[in-house]
């Protein structure tokens, strides 16, 4: 290349503002870039925050259906302790029950003073 010819060029560019323009659509995409991301970091924050909301909810649900649980657990426990008392009082009449009827002799032969037990534990005298 000859030095009339770089002269050339270089007026060319500089008259119609090609260096510029150079500098222009650089400029404009890094803008471009930068609105981008902008917007990308909007759109996570939104989803961090919705996020956030969701796990404030299902944490407040977990402890409503924990207070529930524990609730029905208590129930549970009762029960199960009436019913084991039930059954413990139902297999002691099942021993003690007479299989004779109107006998002198009573089947089994133990249990005929359970009734004095009964007085001992409630706090009577015989």
């Amino acid at each position: 290349m000859t030095t009339e010819l770089i002269i050339q060029i270089l007026t060319l560019l500089l008259g119609s503002g090609g260096i510029l323009a150079l500098f222009l659509i650089t400029e404009r995409k890094t803008k471009a870039q930068t609105e981008n991301l902008n917007l990308a970091i909007n759109e996570w924050q939104k989803i961090v925050e919705q996020d956030k909301s969701e796990l404030a909810e299902a944490q407040t649900r977990a402890k409503e259906f924990q207070e529930l649980y524990m609730i029905q657990f208590d129930i549970n426990t009762k029960l199960r302790q009436e019913l084991n008392e039930k059954n413990t009082r139902i297999a002691t009449l099942t021993l003690l029950r007479c299989r004779k009827l109107k006998c002198i002799d009573r089947e089994p032969p133990f249990g005929y003073d359970m009734e004095a037990d009964d007085k001992i534990e409630k706090g009577e005298s015989k």
